[in-house]
């Protein structure tokens, strides 16, 4: 574990890595979880400008080879925020993250997401204020092979509404909220093309024995002589 911070008046912040280390001597196994996260920020008078981070790397090797368990992303995020005191808060920020994973025998890449975030809140006196945060995130799927999880390019928009107003004696209390999330989900479905042999990613196993090759008949090939179809999605 290593961790430092700054306090500086040009850049101010925290950073912390940390490393957990197993080795199974039995199975040959080694795990290793690296993990990185941290926030750096400069302060311009009301303004803070900055970027978060968080990195993940977590390998699980049997024989010096990849096994279930793998995975790693990637996490930035840079924002502004602005605080004039008891009247106006507000945050801007970006949020990029890429993801892989082990799946069928490989490190994949799995997913992308771009996602826009805005909130303020603003003190129109000391007994009433309002709130709005609104979310956009886009969200693609980047291998086929993650669709049997269920996951799907989208894209998904959340707003929320939030005012709160009370009597000075707290006598009358009133709180409002409103939300709307509207949501796209592309419709996907897979095709196997097939390739010359040995270039694909998987094999045709015709379970009936008709001659037609159905969906459900298709799965990852682990001889490399049988690997004559790729998997495509199409929307």
């Amino acid at each position: 574990l290593y961790e430092a911070q700054s306090s500086h008046g040009w850049l101010q912040g925290k950073y912390k890595f940390t490393r957990i280390s197993t080795e199974d001597k039995q199975l040959n196994g080694v795990s290793r979880w690296d993990r990185h996260n941290g926030d750096v920020f400069k302060r311009l008078g009301i303004v803070r400008v900055g970027s978060e981070i968080w990195l993940e790397d977590k390998e699980d090797t049997r024989n010096d080879t990849a096994v279930a368990g793998t995975f790693r992303f990637y996490d930035l995020k840079p924002y502004v925020k602005l605080d004039i005191e008891d009247k106006l808060e507000a945050t801007f920020s970006y949020n990029y993250r890429i993801e892989y994973e082990y799946l069928d025998s490989l490190v994949r890449d799995k997913s992308e997401a771009h996602t826009g975030y805005a909130k303020v809140i603003w003190n129109a006196r000391d007994n009433l204020n309002f709130q709005n945060t609104t979310t956009l995130r886009e969200f693609t799927l980047l291998d086929t092979a993650f669709l049997r999880q269920g996951l799907a390019d989208r894209q998904t928009l959340i707003t929320n509404l939030q005012g709160t107003y009370f009597t000075k004696n707290r006598v009358l209390f009133s709180n409002l909220l409103y939300e709307v999330t509207s949501e796209q989900v592309a419709r996907q479905q897979v095709a196997y093309i097939e390739v010359n042999p040995g270039q694909g990613d998987y094999e045709w196993v015709d379970l009936n024995d008709d001659g037609v090759q159905a969906l459900n008949e298709f799965q990852y090939s682990t001889n490399p002589h049988r690997r004559n179809f790729f998997g495509q999605c199409e929307v």
